[in-house]
């Protein structure tokens, strides 16, 4: 017997070394017990994507698991076992092809259990909450089948075809958009793909839930037709609305994360940049508003430059900000169900509620297939009031959002006061289902509302129905942002002292308009902004709606320009003008540009405007700040996320090495997940290269 253990743990050590050379994606550990270090057996690991189950396994008799062949990607692992208090692992990174390594320790729970009740499942007849279709497959209706293959079992649910590659449909879905789930446990194509292991799951799992998946394929985009190259001489203004939205970079997050490449449309350069904290200098004028810029050298194009123009809002001190009047206008519509979605909005609030000082005033309005006031103003002295409002809410029925626009901003328009913030603040995933639903109507609705002179926060939630460009209509043109909440660190982000800045416009109407000089400058594009263009007549019609800037924002643009000197590969040529005058053109050669900008203060009708010269010389990366080289970066890695024609020789390898440079000299947390993002982005190209 004792040469047989021998035997055995010499197999092991080969089988676990050969496992760590494996060219597949694992990820394995051990599960012990914290206070004796002893391995547990049979422990429940379940690893999820933020708070979404992807699969699930148990340890061996050695405190073992592993989960193979997994999408790389970020998860977080929680481990269970009776008697123990459940222990969680976030943000664990999984590299394609690589063994990736994470052990976890139980703890004995403070208290027994004093009483275990059983119930018995049974399966609801109607779900009126449901948005998707589905099926509940319990253990005794398998048991009581003929057959016990995933075919027979398919057959019991209406509705279910199946495609020439054995793939299955739900009423005429893509196959790529049924998920499967076994105890709440999401097993992607499995039966298509390994029915074995199906199989296995059925012995030892006792009901199987089919849905049809809100997957990636019903979420909805504008389309970005990329801003092209210009002829100075041609056309030498360039005039743009500024934005400080940042939804696009926590999206793309949400993708990568999921182990997927976003949709290009997905990708809007601008917000990618803005979403990072800049250190621009603040305001020393009568403005609100400092402008700097700077001309450098392009880094995936070495014939070209780029000019950066900085903008960064004043502070206030908190003694002078006023308070406020916020309206929470909450989707509570069957599209919400999950956990990622109206559950996250909650907590959101809560965390919100913590941050706000007690002579605030909230509102609370919801809508699924009506609307409805649920809170009425309350300040926020009174917390567990308006707590108890919002642990109250709970999803189901259609999506009336129009209706709920318009109760919001009545109830908003009864308590507004002009020396207070006066905004609705709209949590949704966007999927407006009854009334107005498209695009124009809301915009229409929306620029109706504007006028009352309450500001507008679109917070989008979820995955799978996403309706990322109505969120965009309701941000732009509702005086107000547009962020888009993946977990609850992003929340505690936005509602943390970024939302100090969000409540407190300090300018609006915000227009940028640049005039080139041909003496420097060829050709130029503006990277991005491409939903915030402008006709060169409306920087100074005070009538044309633009951005707004709160309190410490900060914005930053950026112009891919072919010096005069350059051959110009991306416009056709046009014949020389006759009757240009270039005299005054050459007495102010030394300047590349004149950067105007435009304001109204937010009590105010009338404009104001300014300028900043822009230097002809351009400037060595060494030279420029971090937060030059960080927007260039951030700018070039937003060309290769969305295929960009004009990306050149943009590499992927350049901009982690730029980041990895200027997360030495200045490390942040945001800076060391961004990096992971890119390294996760490679990962997924040479996969599909």
């Amino acid at each position: 017997m004792r040469y047989f253990i021998i035997l055995c743990t010499l197999f092991c050590s080969q089988f676990y070394t050969s496992a760590q050379t494996s060219t597949k994606t694992i990820l394995q550990g051990v599960v012990s017990e914290t206070a004796s270090g002893e391995f547990i057996p049979f422990a429940d690991v379940v690893l999820f994507q933020d708070s979404n189950p992807v699969t699930s396994t148990q340890t061996d008799f050695d405190g073992n698991y592993s989960f193979s062949d997994i999408k790389p990607g970020i998860y977080n692992i929680e481990c269970r076992f009776l008697g123990y208090a459940t222990t969680r692992l976030d943000s664990v990174i999984v590299k394609s092809q690589e063994v990736t390594t994470a052990n976890l320790s139980l703890s004995e729970a403070g208290e027994l259990l004093d009483e275990v009740v059983i119930c018995a499942y049974k399966v609801p007849l109607i779900n009126r909450c449901a948005t998707s279709s589905g099926n509940t497959v319990t253990a005794e209706s398998i048991k009581n089948l003929p057959s016990k293959s995933i075919t027979a079992i398919r057959a019991t649910v209406a509705g279910i075809s199946r495609g020439k590659n054995k793939d299955i449909s739900v009423r005429g879905s893509r196959s790529d958009a049924t998920h499967y789930y076994i105890d709440g446990i999401r097993v992607d194509k499995a039966a298509s793909q390994d029915n074995t292991r199906v199989s296995k799951w059925f012995s030892k799992r006792q009901s199987q839930h089919i849905p049809e998946s809100l997957g990636f394929g019903t979420e909805e985009y504008d389309q970005i037709t990329e801003m092209g190259f210009k002829q100075t001489a041609f056309e030498p203004l360039s005039t743009f609305s500024i934005d400080v939205d940042r939804a696009a970079y926590s999206n793309v997050r949400r993708f990568l994360q999921q182990g997927q490449l976003p949709p290009a449309d997905a990708v809007r350069i601008e917000e990618m940049i803005n979403y990072f904290e800049y250190a621009y200098a603040e305001p020393t004028d009568e403005h609100p508003i400092a402008v700097e810029t700077n001309l450098t050298h392009c880094p995936w194009n070495k014939k070209h430059k780029i000019m950066h123009i900085a903008m960064q809002a004043t502070g206030f001190d908190k003694k002078e900000i006023p308070n406020s009047n916020l309206t929470f206008l909450i989707d509570v519509s069957g599209s919400m169900s999950s956990a990622n979605k109206l559950d996250l909005a909650i907590k959101s609030l809560y965390y919100l509620i913590d941050q706000l000082d007690e002579e605030d005033q909230v509102s609370i309005v919801t809508y699924a297939g009506s609307s409805g006031i649920v809170l009425q103003p309350t300040k926020i002295k009174d917390k567990a009031l308006i707590l108890e409002s919002l642990g109250s809410l709970r999803s189901g029925g259609s999506t009336a959002g129009a209706q709920g626009i318009k109760t919001a901003y009545k109830l908003a328009e009864k308590v507004y006061e002009k020396d207070r913030n006066n905004r609705v603040i709209l949590l949704t995933d966007g999927d407006f289902n009854v009334g107005v639903n498209t695009p124009d109507g809301l915009e229409k609705l929306i620029e109706k509302k504007r006028e009352t002179g309450i500001y507008l926060s679109v917070l989008g939630f979820g995955m799978g129905n996403y309706k990322d460009n109505r969120m965009q209509t309701l941000a732009d043109k509702g005086n107000g942002n547009h962020a888009y909440i993946d977990n609850f660190k992003e929340a505690k982000k936005i509602f943390g002292k970024e939302f100090e800045g969000t409540l407190h416009t300090i300018a609006k109407d915000v227009k940028l308009q640049i005039e080139f000089n041909p003496e420097h400058v060829k050709s130029y594009r503006l990277i991005g902004y491409e939903n915030r263009q402008l006709e060169n007549q409306d920087f100074n019609d005070d009538k044309k709606d633009a951005g707004e800037i709160g309190m410490n924002h900060s914005v930053t643009a950026l112009y891919e320009l072919i010096p005069a000197n350059r051959k110009d590969e991306f416009t056709t040529s046009i014949d020389p003008l006759k009757y240009q005058i270039n005299e005054v053109v050459k007495e102010l050669s030394s300047e590349a540009a004149t950067v105007k900008v435009r304001y109204k203060q937010p009590d105010k009708k009338k404009s104001i405007k300014f300028e900043k010269v822009v230097s002809g010389v351009a400037l060595k990366r060494s030279a420029i700040s971090l937060d030059s080289q960080l927007a260039l970066t951030i700018a070039e890695w937003g060309l290769i996320l969305r295929g960009s024609s004009f990306k050149n020789r943009a590499s992927i390898d350049d901009v982690l090495s730029a980041l990895q440079s200027i997360h030495t000299e200045r490390p942040s947390d945001e800076l060391a997940e961004l990096i992971d993002m890119v390294d996760i982005h490679k990962t997924l190209l040479q996969e599909q290269s």
